[in-house]
């Protein structure tokens, strides 16, 4: 049987309150737009360059739940270019690199079990 909307059960992907480890699964370059469909919200220049890095979480299963998260820069004669406050800043100041698909890293979760990169 498949979908069944009067038999059905909500289920948390990623424990609440965790630092858990992960493996960057794909980096996808664009603007803003591209990845963030609501930009009612969004501070800042929707058109601005960001990479949308999606990772497969470890929770200790078969199972590799992902969480996405999106990083601005700007492009300078051909080198991406960051602030040391911005997102990818903190990356490279946790990490020492800047974000590549392979990279085991720690994903951080709220008290709802949503996830996110952990850069600081």
């Amino acid at each position: 049987m498949g979908y069944n909307a009067k038999e059905s059960k909500e289920q948390m992907q990623l424990q609440p309150d965790k630092i858990l480890n992960g493996v960057i699964a794909t980096i996808d370059d664009g603007v803003v737009e591209d990845f963030v469909k609501n930009t009612d919200k969004w501070q800042g220049d929707t058109k601005q360059k960001a990479i949308n890095v999606t990772v497969d979480v470890d929770i200790g299963t078969d199972s590799k739940p992902q969480i996405s998260q999106l990083f601005t820069y700007l492009e300078e004669g051909g080198k991406t270019v960051y602030s040391p406050k911005s997102n990818l800043g903190k990356y490279h100041k946790k990490y020492g690199k800047l974000p590549e698909v392979k990279d085991q890293i720690q994903v951080i979760t709220d008290s709802d079990g949503f996830g996110k990169i952990k850069i600081e």
